[in-house]
């Protein structure tokens, strides 16, 4: 029997009394506890309708990436959060997402072979060792969630919506710079993009901009879920839902149309690569790796199915109250088996 809920007044163990009867009548009957905690429940958090995203520098080829003039998006913030849902299956030095103004890099986050995330913000870089990184590295579904406040420079990082690395003197008392540009998959330079060959090879699902830090529940709430574009959240400044190219191959933001342009690197050792906007898998993906998503038509039940000591029957979401039966005895020869 599996029991999904909260409980608000009932005791810390519900007990519910299970009896059987066999075929020549004899009769046995068992308590068994239900112990139900009391939290705060997350409704559909399952993927529901995060786009099947775009795909950059698989099947050949390394030289796409994303651009976008975000200088409105980042400039003047002194605190910010950024969501990003990924999947990749290639374990190397990636560029995830990288803003330059000048020649600083006001934020940079990147995956480093050796399982580190690099992380960095007006020129102050750092290291994040919290986790193993590489984890990530296996063609399903992540997001990376990465917060940043000048007050005392705290910083922290989250991954799937738990929180796994946090610091604190990040470059205090910045204020992140104006008129830069925004580039997914490729490292970014003063002058444009770097000759390093540090790009992402995989699919981007969505990138989110706040203009302020994020809580870990709010994180773990809606990681996986895509804003509605009618009725965005307060201090959303950019969202890239990822849901294709448009006529001219950008991305459009769903916030304030600093849209993302398709480009290509034009450098000794970029091969050409076109990205995909559809389903597709890279021939040489491990076993397990995620092609795309089923949106369901019906969301998850939203209701509450224990509420206040009394349980709610599945098929018509009547309260039955301490003492009655759930269901009736089904079985077959010899054998009962309660419901």
């Amino acid at each position: 029997m599996n029991i999904y809920g909260i409980c608000k007044t009932c005791p810390q163990s519900f007990p519910i009394t299970v009896a059987v009867t066999d075929n020549t009548g004899i009769t046995y009957s068992e308590d068994i506890p239900i112990f139900i905690d009391n939290v705060a429940e997350v409704i559909n958090n399952a993927p529901t309708d995060l786009s099947s995203g775009i795909t950059l520098n698989t099947n050949g080829g390394n030289n796409a990436y994303l651009e976008a003039d975000a200088g409105s998006v980042f400039g003047g913030l002194e605190s910010l959060a950024v969501e990003i849902s990924f999947s990749t299956s290639n374990p190397k030095n990636a560029t995830i997402v990288s803003y330059v103004s000048g020649a600083s890099e006001e934020l940079e986050l990147s995956f480093q072979g050796l399982g580190q995330l690099e992380i960095e913000v007006g020129n102050s870089l750092i290291i994040s060792t919290g986790t193993d990184y590489t984890t990530l590295v296996d063609g399903q579904l992540h997001s990376l969630a990465f917060n940043w406040d000048n007050t005392l420079g705290d910083w922290s990082v989250y991954i799937d919506g738990t929180l796994v690395d946090s610091g604190t003197g990040l470059n205090a008392g910045h204020t992140i710079l104006g008129g830069g540009n925004l580039v997914l998959g490729q490292n970014n330079g003063s002058a444009g993009i770097d000759t390093s060959i540090r790009n992402f090879e995989g699919t981007y699902h969505d990138l989110r901009v706040w203009n302020t830090t994020r809580s870990e529940s709010e994180i773990a709430i809606n990681h996986q879920k895509k804003f509605d574009s009618h009725t965005l959240p307060t201090d959303l400044v950019a969202n890239w839902q990822m849901s294709g190219f448009n006529s001219i191959n950008q991305i459009v933001d769903v916030v304030n149309a600093n849209h993302l342009t398709l480009k290509h690197a034009m450098f000794a050792g970029f091969e050409p690569n076109t990205p995909t906007d559809f389903l597709n898998i890279n021939e040489n993906s491990l076993n397990g790796a995620s092609v795309g998503f089923v949106v369901p038509a019906v969301n998850d039940h939203v209701g509450d199915l224990i509420n206040d000591g009394s349980f709610a029957s599945a098929a018509t979401g009547v309260l039955i109250q301490s003492g009655n039966l759930i269901g009736g005895p089904s079985g077959h020869y010899g054998n009962r088996d309660p419901h």
